[in-house]
């Protein structure tokens, strides 16, 4: 939604000392759920491998129980992104030009 120049009429106007506001703001839970690492990337991947099962004990002369189902199993992205909050505000360009004199004109 565009903001018009009669609502913040006060903050265009010369011998502004300083603007001050805040946002009620809310607790973070989501430290409570999640972690957080530093990254230089935009997209990081991590598997999911399920290992080989737990040793298992046999008796003498049994043949070997295996479980060789091990391998990947899922991946995870997680992908960066920046959120940003702004407004414009515009004026119209001024037309008049200054010029300086030339020293002949002094």
């Amino acid at each position: 939604m565009p903001v018009a120049l009669s609502q913040i009429k006060d903050l265009l106007l010369p011998g502004l000392w300083g603007i001050d506001g805040r946002y009620p703001m809310i607790e973070r839970q989501w430290t409570q759920i999640f972690k957080s690492v530093d990254s230089n990337m935009s997209l990081e991947r991590r598997a999911a491998v399920r290992f080989l099962g737990y040793a298992q004990v046999k008796n003498e002369g049994a043949p070997t129980a295996t479980d060789n189902n091990m391998g990947q199993r899922f991946i995870y992205n997680a992908q960066h992104f920046e959120i940003g909050l702004m407004y414009a505000i515009t004026r119209p360009r001024s037309t008049t030009i200054c010029t300086s004199r030339s020293s002949a004109e002094q």
